[in-house]
């Protein structure tokens, strides 16, 4: 293994040019976990006049109706009523655990301030896992400089990361020493600057790069405020390889090379059990191979029953996508492509984690030497963490 050092040239900056939602954070989450009988509900989640209800559900063998209930009469009254035309909002059946299938996604404006549900009215067969979002469609708004700091990077440099560890927060680049083609991450001449990571293509963990912001020192705790990364990337071959952008508090000098997810066939494994790890995945051995995932790692344990979890937004080649995950002070996260919730997960993450910034390609595990490299480029990388309260 060979580690590599380059020290952080990002600026404190006011985050401008993206579109939010009005609040900071006013996202409210409900959910079921491994939702199997008639009348299993989620938790609750209540919104104000013209909020946007997003709702997701996946799982294995999935055949179930699920349909949007609104409370009637007052709040807590314990009455509920479906919301017509919401009465079967995941209609397709899902493949079984080797096969899979694509995230279901409904939504919903609510004209009036209530409270929502989601209430299985039919089981036929299968596991759920589903999600309601109250007030997440889009971004939320970033949290001034007063409760957070904001680090950006455009990568408009031309330079290897490659140097000696610095007064302030700094690159950490790993590549993989084996007869695979892997490249350690590089910026790249381009009108908009890059950062690129070429993963090789020998289909084995010496295939991989690996870049990373700081240490765990420097990492934003989840518990003392919003935690936002947002990466503007683009895949040059989007039908070889695995790929991850993200956040993770496994960051160490003496880390290795192995990418911290393997997905395989509607299988995602926590390969160096990390205890919290959240990031946009993508694989070619995934049952959806050209469709972006969501995973994450709580505790070791992998989020959304360690199923594939993905999201629309399917990657173009050589075409950028904005790509932002958004992790509350609960350790729920929400993943947004292109400035649209696409994706939740309840407790995805520990609220005692600190996380950092995490970019990794490889090839995949089905992968036979010569089925082409992975590379990615990113234009840019924002990232926001609470500050400390403490010295």
């Amino acid at each position: 293994m060979k580690l590599f050092k380059k020290s952080w040239m990002g600026a404190l900056i006011l985050a401008t040019g993206f579109m939010f939602t009005s609040s900071v954070d006013a996202r409210q989450l409900g959910y079921k976990v491994d939702g199997a009988d008639v009348d299993d509900v989620t938790t609750s989640a209540c919104a104000t006049s013209n909020q946007t209800v997003d709702m997701f559900g996946n799982g294995v063998s999935m055949d179930q109706v699920w349909q949007l209930e609104v409370e009637s009469g007052s709040p807590g009254s314990g009455a509920w009523s479906e919301v017509t035309g919401y009465t079967d909002i995941f209609p397709t059946v899902q493949g079984g655990a080797a096969v899979g299938g694509t995230t279901q996604v409904a939504r919903y404006v609510s004209t009036k301030r209530a409270c929502f549900r989601l209430r299985m009215t039919t089981d036929t067969a299968g596991t759920a896992q589903v999600q309601l979002v109250i007030d997440g469609n889009a971004p939320s708004a970033t949290p001034g400089i007063a409760t957070h700091m904001e680090y950006f990077d455009d990568f408009n440099r031309s330079v290897l990361a490659v140097a000696a560890l610095g007064s302030t927060i700094d690159y950490l680049s790993f590549v993989g020493d084996g007869t695979g083609s892997s490249v350690v991450g590089i910026g790249e001449i381009s009108p908009e600057g890059i950062l690129t990571m070429t993963g090789g293509d020998d289909g084995d963990a010496e295939d991989t790069v690996e870049v990373t912001l700081g240490t765990s020192a420097y990492g934003g705790l989840v518990s003392a405020g919003l935690v936002i990364v947002e990466y503007r990337a683009s895949v040059e071959d989007i039908t070889a390889g695995d790929w991850f952008l993200g956040l993770t508090e496994d960051v160490t000098a003496d880390g290795s090379e192995d990418l911290e997810y393997d997905v395989d066939t509607n299988v995602v494994t926590d390969v160096t059990e990390v205890n919290s790890s959240i990031a946009f995945a993508f694989s070619s051995d995934a049952v959806n191979p050209t469709s972006l995932i969501a995973v994450s790692t709580n505790a070791t344990n992998v989020g959304n029953a360690a199923d594939e979890y993905t999201l629309a937004g399917t990657p173009v080649a050589a075409t950028y996508q904005v790509l932002r995950i958004e992790v509350d002070t609960a350790g729920h996260a929400f993943w947004y492509v292109d400035g649209v919730l696409e994706g939740a997960e309840p407790l995805a993450v520990a609220t005692t984690a600190t996380l950092m910034p995490y970019m990794a390609a490889g090839s995949a595990d089905d992968c036979a030497a010569g089925c082409g490299v992975t590379k990615v480029d990113i234009d840019y990388l924002l990232w926001v963490v609470a500050r400390p309260d403490t010295t």
